[in-house]
């Protein structure tokens, strides 16, 4: 590391976003709300967040648990499609 620049500052959406999925932390519960601030807040991907060498049937069913956290989180926000 050569140490050089600052990082650059938090701006006021980040900031936005990370109070918004604090503020569902309830509601997703710890598993929940790990999985979605690691990918949605954090960047990671799905392969990243399941532990290396797990099956398939551990991957399908973290994309499963994550729609569902989404689409409670869209429930939400008055942006779920569902009727």
């Amino acid at each position: 590391m050569d140490g050089g620049g600052r990082a650059d500052p938090i701006s006021h959406g980040q900031m936005h976003a990370a109070e918004e999925l604090r503020s569902v932390r309830p509601l997703l519960g710890e598993e929940g709300f790990w999985l979605v601030s690691r990918i949605c807040g954090e960047g990671y991907s799905l392969g990243e967040v399941v532990r290396p060498g797990s099956s398939k049937r551990a991957k399908l069913k973290a994309a499963r648990d994550l729609r569902q956290y989404l689409d409670l989180r869209c429930e939400l926000w008055h942006l779920s499609a569902r009727s």
